[in-house]
């Protein structure tokens, strides 16, 4: 995929792949370019309401280092580190186990209030995941937020890497990430009562 996006200036984009070049400007609209190579699908998000993103990195073993994003509307900031920390965890857990992480990004969407509806969704290197107020340490909150961003990743791995038909053959993306998911958690020690 290589996508141009135009959006209002003040938004603030987030895409599937890496962006490339620098955003052009002209008559208050801003154009973003992204671009992926070997993926199945293509997302995107623009929203001017969403608050600076959250930054990290990752590296690991046979992968090219990994740029991740958190975008994530002001009234859940508490989410934002949680999330970026359970995908720096999944990127190392995944890798390990199944095979380097062949891309240089991942991008993880928060969304807003009363768009609940919009969390737990995956696509090639990026994904939404649940936004709350507050993430109080070892809490179910928590461990919720880490399952749905651990499970939201883990999609990138069945049905993205292996590419499998999540409506004909949901054995080899639901199933088998959901048991991955579960032995990430059981052997992280993490427990969730849900």
């Amino acid at each position: 995929y290589d996508v141009r996006i135009t959006v209002p200036k003040g938004y603030t984009v987030g895409a599937t792949g890496e962006e490339v070049g620098t955003p052009v400007e002209k008559d208050g609209k801003v154009t973003h370019r992204y671009v992926q190579g070997d993926v199945i699908d293509f997302a995107w998000t623009a929203d001017k309401r969403t608050a600076e993103p959250l930054t990290g990195t990752w590296n690991g073993p046979g992968s090219p280092p990994v740029s991740i994003k958190v975008l994530f509307p002001p009234e859940y900031e508490a989410s934002a580190a949680p999330a970026l920390k359970a995908t720096q965890d999944s990127l190392t857990y995944f890798s390990n186990s199944l095979g380097p992480y062949p891309y240089k990004t991942v991008t993880v969407v928060i969304p807003p209030l009363n768009a609940s509806e919009a969390g737990g969704m995956e696509y090639p290197t990026f994904f939404t995941a649940t936004g709350h107020a507050e993430v109080p340490k070892d809490s179910l909150t928590q461990y919720g937020l880490d399952f749905v961003t651990i499970h939201e990743f883990g999609h990138g791995y069945f049905m993205g890497i292996l590419a499998s038909n999540e409506f004909e053959e949901p054995m080899l993306d639901e199933g088998l990430n959901e048991y991955w998911d579960q032995r990430m958690l059981r052997e992280s020690k993490s427990k969730i009562h849900l």
